[in-house]
């Protein structure tokens, strides 16, 4: 990848076609452990991303997730519902829609970091899109259990306890983090030990994950927690640097598992339903990721190139068309279907992001149609997103 000037995202993705079961199969499941052990490396991917971006930045952009995020599920997932509406009922149909509207945070998050842009006013507006996404995660897990069954109906109790259960979750990170500021990060400081802080990292991500397990939630949820937790204190960069070994192996691992569930014969069986379902997906989520961004303040030209970007299926639409298929919502030949789509799409998202940063940069040439952009962009008090990614 390296040699021919590709990411070495793709690269791992293709390595892990070519040895899964849809290649040479040296690399097999039973009980869907690769699956698992992506997951596994996404957990420390999404702590990472929390790590670096702190929590007086989120306030910052507040606006820009909000408006950008909502509009792009919105639209998304809306026109997606309604082209599947004549083929499934409405259940599985807005549940592919939903799955469908999100976006890779972090293959998105890593390309924008590798070219540079992760600090600009479209990248920043990108990055919103995708931590509302992050976000609404939690209420679309809670959602399966509406949709499940014949009436579609769920205990109105249970529903109650998970909703509360997330409202805790959530109050829970700035308490807990005012009180590691307060006395656990002075307290570590005196100790002067690198292995110390790499042990309380992991501890306090293993902690995360397991409390939002606990309560019936993500423990990606807890992950991207657990890096909030610790970002923005001079302490940050540090962890962030010492952990970055185990981000960017876990980074091959993710990949390289998600590349050995594509089975390339499922488009050898129906090559024009697949590719007419490719190009209604990029389609349709380049339009919708153009609208949210032109609503934020960019310009056509340079939301639609960034909305181009934000095309792909993303990490959580493998988790939420796992438990969909779990739940009996998703067919297995449809699950199928959408798995080779989104990982032809992941495959994509290298060239279409830089496509995209590059009508960026024709409209900063021709005109400087973002410098509006520039102006009310906020300026991040905590450390900068995708620094440590760009080093």
């Amino acid at each position: 990848s390296r040699r021919i000037g590709v990411s070495l995202l793709v690269g791992y993705l293709i390595i892990g076609t070519i040895i899964g079961e849809g290649g040479l199969h040296w690399v097999g499941q039973e009980d869907r452990e690769l699956e698992y052990l992506a997951r596994g490396g996404a957990l420390l991917l999404l702590f990472s991303i929390g790590l670096e971006f702190s929590i007086n930045e989120f306030v910052h952009m507040f606006r820009l997730l909000l408006t950008g995020g909502s509009v792009q599920m919105g639209v998304v997932s809306g026109l997606v519902t309604l082209a599947l509406l004549p083929v499934l009922d409405w259940r599985p149909a807005l549940l592919m829609g939903l799955a469908i509207s999100l976006s890779s945070t972090v293959l998105v998050f890593k390309a924008l970091a590798e070219a540079g842009a992760a600090d600009t006013p479209h990248g920043k507006r990108a990055i919103a899109i995708l931590l509302f996404q992050d976000i609404a995660l939690v209420p679309l897990i809670l959602l399966i259990p509406l949709l499940t069954g014949p009436d579609g109906g769920v205990d109105s109790g249970e529903l109650f306890r998970l909703l509360a259960n997330s409202l805790a979750f959530v109050l829970a990170i700035p308490v807990l983090r005012f009180v590691l500021v307060r006395w656990g990060f002075p307290y570590l400081a005196t100790l002067r030990s690198r292995e110390l802080v790499v042990l309380f990292s992991l501890s306090v991500l293993g902690g995360a994950c397991a409390g939002a397990d606990t309560l019936g939630l993500p423990p990606a949820i807890g992950a991207f927690g657990a890096g909030l937790l610790l970002s923005g204190h001079r302490l940050s960069s540090q962890i962030d640097a010492l952990l970055l070994p185990f981000r960017e192996s876990f980074a091959a691992v993710f990949f390289v598992s998600l590349g050995t569930l594509l089975q390339p014969a499922v488009f050898l069986q129906e090559p024009v339903l697949i590719l007419c379902g490719l190009l209604i997906v990029v389609l349709v989520k380049s339009l919708g990721g153009g609208l949210a961004l032109r609503l934020t303040g960019l310009s056509w030209r340079v939301a639609l190139g960034m909305g181009l970007g934000l095309a792909q299926l993303g990490e959580f639409s493998f988790v939420l068309f796992s438990e969909a298929v779990n739940a009996g919502l998703i067919q297995t030949a449809d699950y199928n279907r959408l798995l080779f789509i989104a990982m032809v799409t992941l495959l994509l998202t290298p060239r279409m992001i830089s496509f995209g940063l590059k009508q960026v940069e024709t409209t900063a040439t021709v005109g400087g149609h973002e410098s509006a952009s520039h102006a009310d962009a906020p300026t991040p008090s905590g450390p900068v997103v995708g620094d440590s990614l760009s080093a």
